[in-house]
């Protein structure tokens, strides 16, 4: 989905330098050169952010043996594509309705990620060379967000108890 957002902007944009810049912005691309215009519609190695899938994997096996969490599994459809399904993890606190976790493992492959009351987040934002997303500044960005909802004293982390407290 974000890839087809971002081709369309580029498409929509008369301008490519000033789009490039203003883009840049928004995504925090890892290059100072504005890069070529193609590049906005080109996705050349995906798999590069397969890692997402597996550290998302091992941290949701974390959470659900040290938080009284129930976990729960299901089918979705495809977030990054127009048909297909994919796994959907949703772990909720013993205290239902405060802090849930829903990991969604795209075909991308990426994430979407929704902690609690957020919005729910795309990892990456996008996937496009233009945009390059390094696949360790976004597992970073992953354990920030989980350790916010999970922390002590965190809003939604109220009912985000260890197992043996």
């Amino acid at each position: 989905m974000a890839l087809r957002q971002c081709a369309a902007r580029s498409a929509a944009v008369a301008d490519v330098r000033s789009w490039c810049r203003a883009h840049r912005y928004s995504v925090d691309c890892m290059s100072d050169a504005d890069p070529e215009p193609d590049a906005y519609g080109r996705v050349t190695n995906p798999g590069r952010y397969q890692v997402l899938h597996d550290v998302a994997e091992r941290l949701l096996g974390e959470l659900a043996r040290n938080f009284a969490v129930s976990r729960s599994e299901s089918l979705v459809s495809d977030p990054s594509r127009s048909s297909g399904q994919v796994r959907m993890v949703q772990l909720d606190p013993a205290h239902p309705g405060v802090g849930v976790l829903r990991v969604t493992f795209t075909g991308f492959p990426g994430l979407m990620v929704k902690l609690g009351q957020e919005s729910e987040t795309a990892l990456p934002a996008c996937g496009c060379d233009a945009c390059d997303e390094d696949p360790q500044e976004l597992i970073e960005e992953l354990h920030h967000k989980i350790g916010r909802l999970t922390r002590a004293g965190s809003t939604e982390s109220a009912r985000w108890r260890r197992r043996l407290e």
